[in-house]
């Protein structure tokens, strides 16, 4: 099992840039069930935007999946989410 000191090396940096791309994110998971198509096609700028902000687009897939499901969205837990996958 790996220390919170070797967890926190693994980790990247969150860097100014790497900020502003989770948010442009998080807003649209945010804004997701008027504009699911930028989600479901995942086309280049969805690749981008997320190799910017340093995410699996995978996991951001899955994450817009969760939220898509959900009743109440609501931003500062998918913040949260964000921040104990990668940060």
């Amino acid at each position: 099992m790996k220390t919170k000191q070797e967890q926190q090396q693994n980790k990247p940096e969150m860097t100014p840039e790497t900020q502003l791309w989770v948010s442009v994110i998080i807003v649209a998971l945010h804004d997701s069930r008027m504009d699911f198509m930028w989600f479901e096609k995942q086309d280049d700028q969805f690749q981008m935007v997320c190799n910017m902000a340093n995410l699996d687009p995978e996991w951001v897939f899955n994450l817009y999946r969760d939220v898509l499901h959900k009743d109440d969205i609501d931003p500062t837990e998918i913040l949260k989410r964000f921040f104990m996958f990668k940060f």
